[in-house]
């Protein structure tokens, strides 16, 4: 029973951690397919992996040309 909570806990730390790592990306602005590259995952999986915990990437503003 033990083994199994420490277990629990470390998959939640994880995820935590997974989460915590793209928060980031998605604070600095960077758009899906830059973010992937940067933690190093394809876009699907990390398009899969948003959408299974509810992170939402914000679309960048388009700058007003003069």
């Amino acid at each position: 029973m033990i083994i199994q909570s420490k277990w629990k806990k470390l998959i939640y730390m994880q995820k935590a951690e997974r989460i915590g790592l793209i928060m980031e990306q998605i604070v600095q602005g960077y758009t899906m397919a830059e973010a992937a590259r940067v933690l190093g995952m394809h876009r699907q999986q990390l398009y899969r992996f948003c959408k299974e915990n509810d992170l939402k990437f914000i679309k960048p503003v388009k700058e007003a040309t003069k």
